[in-house]
Parts: structure tokens; sequence; C-alpha cells
């Protein structure tokens, strides 16, 4: 059995711990930024935190590692495992990210370049690499965008599930406001698979109700800094929720089920594919990145420019946390 874990996420930003406190499409977003990064960390490790989720937003811009150091040292500081995001574009970076102390590194999944990179870096370190999908009515964004030609949710789920990827962070939206369904659907594809969710967790209830939807880990952001919950409130939810299943008790329980046809809509059952569509794209040469369809806001942060925002987004569960 596996312990229910929650991620208190540190975005980083110019060195400094920067924190939308507002939804993404309120006029006038506040926005919080700490000086010291670090001091922050020990907080959530003083009350605590078993793990850290940190995001390189300056990466996220740059498509290049850019908060590397100041990540070396709030490992240091904490002693906490921590999971790494943001401009992670090649294997040099991600191995950047490891040697900095990061215990896995958050990779996108999105696109066919995004899991050609999974698949390198899956092979050479394995259980160490994370990958983060965000979702809009069950279909997978691109940093932030819909493509025209969007593959679902459940086939990109499951098509890294067969590249050997055990923690999936998913954060999905819908237009509805109800995204339990495509959740549970998730957990019942992938049932050998670590799922993290992220999103507007704004509530102990919501939060209680992750858990219940068999999510192994939570990020939390905007909740705990706004001070909607505290983090020992939310321990003893995650507590209340007891155990998960381990991925090996997992793997062996789960029954073999025959695959079904493709559905437009979120099947009852969705049953693992021997050979996913977005796997084999992956593994086009040349492969093209679709044509982008539709573009969302995003809030700004410490006064960036909107397409320096864009980039912010980008960063692989970086928009996965902002609750």
């Amino acid at each position: 059995m596996t312990e229910r874990l929650l991620y208190p996420a540190i975005d980083l930003l110019g060195g400094r711990l920067v924190r939308a406190l507002r939804d993404s499409d309120s006029d006038g977003a506040l926005a919080l930024a700490i000086d010291d990064p670090i001091a922050a960390a020990l907080r959530w490790r003083d009350q605590g935190a078993q793990w850290l989720h940190l995001v390189d937003l300056d990466g996220a811009r740059e498509d290049a590692p850019r908060q590397l150091e100041i990540i070396r040292a709030i490992i240091q500081a904490t002693g906490l495992p921590a999971q790494v995001a943001g401009g992670m574009h090649d294997m040099a970076s991600v191995e950047a990210a490891l040697d900095a102390g990061a215990e896995r590194v958050v990779l996108s999944g999105a696109t066919p370049d995004d899991q050609a990179l999974v698949a390198e870096c899956v092979a050479r370190w394995g259980k160490r690499i994370a990958v983060a999908l965000e979702a809009r009515d069950g279909l997978v964004t691109v940093a932030g965008w819909l493509p025209s030609d969007a593959a679902t949710a459940l086939d990109v789920a499951l098509a890294m599930g067969y590249l050997g990827v055990e923690t999936l962070l998913f954060t999905s939206v819908t237009t509805s406001g109800e995204s339990d369904a495509l959740l549970s659907a998730l957990r019942r594809a992938a049932p050998g698979m670590r799922l993290i969710a992220g999103g507007a967790v704004s509530s102990l209830d919501y939060l209680r109700r992750l858990f219940t939807l068999g999510m192994d880990g939570v990020l939390l952001g905007r909740a705990l800094y706004a001070g909607l919950f505290t983090l020992d409130e939310a321990r003893e939810v995650a507590c209340e929720a007891g155990e998960a299943p381990s991925l090996s008790a997992t793997l062996q329980e789960a029954p073999e089920r025959e695959a079904e046809p493709a559905a437009t809509t979120i099947p009852d059952d969705h049953a693992p594919m021997e050979a996913p569509a977005p796997l084999a794209a992956a593994a086009a040469p040349g492969a093209q990145e679709p044509e982008l369809a539709e573009t969302r806001e995003i809030a700004s942060i410490a006064a960036p420019s909107s397409e320096e925002t864009h980039g912010e987004a980008s960063a692989p569960g970086a928009a996965a946390d902002n609750d």
C-alpha cells in the first residue's frame, strides 16, 4: 500500500516564489511574491510535507532550465524529495535537474515530440520520469491551447503507461465544471499508474473527493497560500482517505479486459490498448505538431507580458497546480 500524498507547489520566477491568489479569469488578479522560496519550502516541511512540487517558470518561458541553483538549494535545505517541472525539453535538461537533486522530473506528454522524449527518458531513468497532461473536456491541450485534432486524455495516458511511465500529473478542465467522470475513467484505465491531480483544489471537500475518485496524490498551490485551508487540515483529509494500492499490487490485481472501440464520449470503461495511437505518432519521423485552434487567457503573475504568460502555462505541472 502507498500513502496518499500532498505536494505543496513552489512556482519560481526570477528566484522568487510567485503565486496567483485569485482565479485566472478574475479582474486584477492578485499575485503573491516571496523573496525567500527556501523559507517557504521549510515552512511546508515543518508542517509535515513529504514532497515538494517545484516549477521553473523562467525555464518554461525560455525552453531550458533557469532556476536549478535555487531548486538545488531548496532540496538541500529541506531534505525532502521533489518533483521538478519547467523547461525540460531535452535529455540534457532532464539530467541537469536530476543532478540538482530532483527525485522526479516532470515532462509534457501532449505532442508526438514530447512523447518521443518521454520514451527516451523513461528508458534511461525509469520511475524518476513523470508526465503531466492537461485536458479540456477530455481532450489534451498543448501549452494551454486545444489542437484542432487533439487526442483524448485517456488515449495519451494509456500511451504513457505503454512507455513505462509510472507517475502522471493530470489536470482536467470541463466547460460543464464537472471532471469527476474523466478522473474516474482515468483511474480505471490506468490502474497501475500513480495519479496526481491538479487544478482548482479550493476546498477540503473537493480534496476529499479527489481521493475518493482514486487519486494517489494532489498538488496544492493557491489554496495553501491564500489560506483557504492549512496543510495540516489537508493532511487529515489524506489520512482519512487511507492508503492507495501500491503500483505492483494494483498491476497484479487488475483484471484483463478486451479492448473497446474508440468513442467520442467518455466510456464507462476504457481498456488498455496494445499499441496506443499517440505512441505510434511519437515514433513517426518528422512528426509535426498539430495546428493550434484555440487559446485561453492565463493570469498575469509578477506583471509579465502576454507572450511571457503563455510561456508559463507551457510548463508541465505549472498550470496543473494553479489552484
